[in-house]
Formats: C-alpha cells, structure tokens, sequence
C-alpha cells in the first residue's frame, strides 16, 4: 500500500467517524419522539387519593407540603396555604408519566447523571432532588430521584446557541430497576418553600379609592371614583391639571393579580423589614372593603403588612373550607416585587400632568 492510498484511507475513517458521532447526537436530542418512546409507566401503583405529604428536597433546600383538615399547607414556611392546583397537577404528573427510554449504566455512574440522594452523595454537585410521598399513617407510598436535564437538539441563533430542557433522569429509590428518561423535565420539582405558596390575596379588582398618607395620617394624594361604573379622578385637582392615566392604573390595579416572592411572620424584627417607618396606602373597594398597607424597601426587598380596617358595612363571613378569610392576611408580612412599591412611591405631582394652553395671537 502507497502513501497516497494509505492517506486517503485515514482520511475516509475520520469521515466514517464524524457521521457516526452526528447520527449518535441526532438519535440523542430526537430521544422522545422515535423508536425509544414506550408507554410503561415509571410508578405501576400510585394511589394518588392516599396521598397526606409530600417532601421535596436536594442538597440546599427542603420543602415538606401536608395535608391538614383536608386542606394542603406548607409545614416549613409558617404552616402556610399550599397551592392546592399545583400540587393536584404534579401529583398527576407523577402518576401519568412514562419512560421514554431505560438507562443502563453501571451504579459507578451515577453521580454523573445526579442520581443520588443528598444524604448518601459525597459532593453535593453529585445529588440529583428526591421526591418522597407518604400516606396519613406515615407509610412511604413512593421516592423518586430527579437527576439530570436532558437537552434537545442545539438550535443555531444569530446570536447564540440555546439548549432547551425536554425531559430529565429518574431513578426510583426503592427499587432494583435501572434508572431511565422520561419526556418531562419536571422544572415544578422545586424544592423550594416559597414556590408552592398559594398566592390567593384579598380581592382588590374593584377599588373605590387609593390614597397615600404621611407619617401624621395626612393624605398625600387621593385617587377615587364615586363607583365602579365612574371614571377615576385625583382629589384636589387644580385648573389645568390632567391626570396621567399610566399612573393611575398602575395604583388603581396594584393588587388586581397580586403576587408576592415570600412570606415571614408578622412579628418579624423590624430590623430585617424596615416596617417600623412605613410608606402607608390606605384601598377602599367598592364592595365595602377598607385595607391598610404599610410598605417598606429595606436591605434591596421590598415588604408589605396588611391590615383590614372596619367599615360600616362588615358583616359575618360564612366562610367555606376553601375560602381565607382576609383577617388571615394580616398574620404575615410579604416579600414583594419591587417594582410594586416604586409604582405606588410616587409624589403627587407624578400623577398629573399640566394641560399646554394654547396661545394667543393677540398676546396675553
């Protein structure tokens, strides 16, 4: 054999090799889609009705979610309401899910695909997320191992490569089987208190007015509407003054879809909050509602505190086993976006705006 023939052969060989790499890549990334995808399901028997909690954790965090009076609270942040419809889905998920494809790989392996509990890895970077479910008499109806992401097929952009999450490793903890990929990446498999919060707040959609006070109870400003049918308006408007509509929706609407990042005790040191000198909002509804919010910007977090005020209008509630009576709040101080107080932390004269008078040819 020549050196020319020699040369060319070595030269098909790394050709051979670079599609045999491609097509291994291909099947890779098109996993759940082709010949791999099956209908077994990952948990045979999971009797989701027997479900009383759920414990979710990794190597920094924990949440522990229970089943109280047949309502869902989260133990490990204050007893809270749990988001009921969240976990109704995950519970739901758990038990539809099936394997896409089984993974045989020696056990030496399996810190590389994050399968293994936090308390038997010996790095944390090794531990996968462990899910245990048990009945109300304690007894473990199932414990899986969330492990690694798997990612989908690289897509070229114009700017950069993006890799997105399409399904993820499972390893069932008490059983013998191989671990194995489902087409799910399970992102609500998040260990994480705060995320499983119900956000439910009181119901402000119809507000009747919203004023700002100062430290003496004096209000700095006043938008308010005779009812839900009238425009709003700004107390005290001069000739000339035009209300800026931005701004008034922004205030009029701050707590129609009110969402919160965290919750603490209300009997939280002031120190952490800054609540001890508040900015003070005071919300009428026009159903008859009167709140307090007392908001804070202390340490790079915004806080709010709600109180319920009375009205001539309260009456008894006839709450259901669904139903959180609005007193509820006002045991609770909440993490707030910022973005909601620098919206209501405004002046007064940055909600009007003066009106251009046109000028006359004659002069003044």
């Amino acid at each position: 054999m020549n050196k020319k023939n020699l040369t060319i052969i070595i030269s098909l060989f790394f050709v051979l090799l670079i599609i045999s790499l491609l097509v291994v890549k291909k099947e890779n990334s098109t996993w759940a889609r082709g010949h791999f995808a099956n209908k077994t399901p990952v948990i045979k028997d999971f009797p989701v009705n027997k479900i009383a909690k759920i414990a979710l954790y990794d190597s920094k965090n924990r949440v522990e979610l229970l089943q109280k009076d047949n309502k869902w609270i989260v133990f490990n942040k204050y007893t809270y309401p749990a988001d009921f419809q969240k976990i109704r889905k995950f519970i739901l998920k758990i038990k539809n899910i099936n394997i896409a494809q089984k993974v045989i790989v020696k056990q030496d392996k399996y810190k590389e695909l994050k399968l293994i509990s936090p308390k038997e890895a010996k790095q944390p970077s090794d531990a996968g997320t462990v899910l245990e479910v048990y009945d109300n008499m304690g007894n473990k109806i199932a414990g899986i191992i969330f492990g690694k992401y798997h990612y989908a097929q690289e897509k070229e952009t114009p700017t950069m490569q993006e890799a997105v999450k399409d399904g993820r490793f499972l390893k069932l903890i008490t059983s013998s089987n191989p671990p194995v990929l489902v087409s799910d990446p399970f992102l609500d498999a998040a260990p994480l208190p705060s995320k499983w919060l119900d956000r439910t707040f009181v119901d402000l959609k119809k507000i009747k007015s919203a004023e700002r006070l100062d430290e003496q109870g004096k209000a700095l400003w006043k938008i308010y509407r005779k009812d839900e049918k009238s425009p709003f308006t700004i107390a005290g408007m001069h000739i000339g003054d035009m209300p800026k509509p931005q701004k008034m929706f922004e205030i009029t609407t701050a707590f129609r879809k009110f969402d919160f990042n965290n919750i603490l005790p209300a009997d939280t040191k002031t120190e952490i909050t800054g609540l001890d000198k508040p900015e003070t909002f005071i919300y009428e509804s026009c159903t008859g509602g009167k709140y307090k919010f007392e908001i804070s910007m202390n340490n790079k977090k915004a806080y709010l505190k709600m109180t319920v005020l009375p009205t001539q209008k309260d009456k008894k509630s006839n709450l259901t086993n669904d139903t959180i009576s609005d007193k509820f709040f006002e045991k609770y101080i909440y993490e707030i976006p910022r973005y909601y107080a620098k919206n209501l932390l405004i002046p007064r004269d940055e909600l009007v705006s003066q009106e251009q008078m046109p000028t006359s040819i004659m002069g003044n």
